[in-house]
């Protein structure tokens, strides 16, 4: 399970403790739920440049959670960030949203990682791209991160975090 959460926080300007105690709240669920389930928190990419003191201490923030929870943290920033710390120019049209470089740069960093999960007999396709519209498991991928970011959220705000 891969977590990808508080991008749309900064827009709120929430705090690090309110973007992350759902999280926690959530892992310790899955974890007594489905404890074999593996968990990957994934670094917030990199933002505009008036966005970035946010980023980084939520980063920060998913950082620790990933530790005192016990799952893996992805810090995809490396990847992703140009010298002066915002998303590269290269792999977004907006400065905040990724291009198709930028999601096959995200689709390289977690394809291996899902594929060491699943039976040998079992890969993911190869993504690829026609008329903009992504074939084969990653979009797949994604869509279920998104889903997840919703989930995520819809509890925090049902149970008044």
């Amino acid at each position: 399970m891969f977590i990808l959460i508080g991008t749309n926080d900064i827009g709120y300007n929430h705090t690090a403790q309110q973007v992350t105690a759902p999280v926690k709240s959530f892992i310790a669920s899955v974890k007594q739920e489905s404890p074999q389930t593996k968990i990957y928190i994934q670094s917030i990419f990199p933002r505009e440049e008036g966005a970035l003191p946010l980023v980084n201490k939520y980063n920060e923030a998913l950082e620790t959670v990933a530790i005192e929870t016990g799952v893996m943290y992805l810090d995809l920033t490396s990847n992703f960030r140009a010298e002066n710390g915002t998303l590269r120019s290269d792999l977004t049209t907006d400065g905040l949203h990724l291009n198709e470089r930028g999601y096959r740069i995200w689709a390289d960093i977690l394809n291996p990682i899902i594929n060491s999960l699943q039976k040998p007999d079992w890969q993911i396709q190869k993504y690829t791209v026609y008329e903009g519209v992504w074939k084969g498991g990653f979009m797949i991928e994604v869509l279920k991160n998104i889903l997840l970011a919703i989930i995520v959220a819809l509890m925090a705000i049902l149970l008044g975090l």
